[in-house]
């Protein structure tokens, strides 16, 4: 199961990393964009639990950075996504059988806090002003719905279909 589990990973890992350069859209003062890439942090931590969701969730938004020359943002964006999904996993985990709009919403919503609070802190050690900071902040509330919205969707979509549910028991 742990190598079923860690091959999974490394494929969520992959799609993190792919989705972040999917779409990207400017978005706050800081410099940062939009993407696809939490949407795939927040299912990795729903389909695959919050230990392997959450280090495919770091490592796939860390190498998205590493690769779109964010080099600066690498390890906190490794440590921040890891939290998101690792979060949003447990969360959902620990919510019973039912697994409806409001759950999902619930849970990614608990988890991207800790992301638009990360990246501000990150930001006020990184240019040592809270304004500079605040600035970023916008970006990354419309990172973190754009992401709750698209990952509640997708995971409803993935729900309905058993063949593909099979993989992530």
């Amino acid at each position: 199961m742990k190598t079923k589990r860690l091959v999974i990973g490394a494929v969520f890992a992959a799609l993190v990393c792919v989705s972040t350069f999917a779409v990207r859209i400017p978005a706050g003062l800081s410099g940062g964009y939009v993407n696809m890439g939490d949407a795939v942090v927040l299912l990795s931590g729903y389909l695959i639990g919050p230990i392997f969701g959450g280090l495919a969730g770091g490592i796939g938004s860390a190498l998205a950075d590493i690769f779109g020359g964010y080099m600066v943002f690498a390890v906190p964006t490794l440590v921040i996504k890891f939290l998101v999904a690792f979060i949003s996993g447990i969360l959902f985990a620990n919510m019973g059988q039912r697994k409806d709009w409001t759950i999902l919403i619930f849970c990614g919503i608990i988890a991207e806090c800790v992301m638009i609070s990360g990246y501000f802190l990150f930001e006020i050690l990184l240019t040592g002003s809270v304004f500079t900071a605040a600035a970023g902040i916008w970006g990354n509330i419309t990172q973190a719905v754009f992401g709750i919205f698209v990952s509640t969707i997708l995971y409803k979509i993935l729900s309905t279909k058993k063949y593909i549910m099979k993989f992530f028991k």
